[in-house]
């Protein structure tokens, strides 16, 4: 009855996405601090998600006020995304789903 391309994804899918945004936006600010944001480009390569199924994944980080897109076009986290991030235990290096900074190819 529905093509499974277009379903919408499931809760967790959709929570796994959040974390790994929110992971690779922690990692950079870490990194980086006078360069923190990326692309959705950057984004989707990291993750190894195309643009359409990031739609809602970045609504909800903005609404929550945990990303912001900055200026120039690119988001990065903010300090609320910070403190949800570090609850997620991103910061923990022994954590088993720790997102490098590199496209998932």
């Amino acid at each position: 009855m529905f093509d499974q391309r277009s379903a919408a994804p499931s809760p967790e899918q959709e929570q796994a996405k959040r974390r790994g945004v929110l992971k690779a936006l922690y990692l950079k600010r870490m990194r980086e601090l006078e360069n923190p944001g990326l692309n959705m480009a950057e984004l989707e390569a990291l993750l190894g998600t195309p643009r359409e199924h990031m739609e809602v994944t970045m609504w909800f980080l903005k609404e929550q006020g945990w990303v912001a897109r900055t200026d120039n076009g690119r988001y990065s986290i903010t300090i609320k995304g910070v403190e949800q991030a570090e609850k997620q235990t991103v910061w923990d290096p022994q954590a088993s789903e720790r997102l490098q900074l590199e496209p998932a190819y």
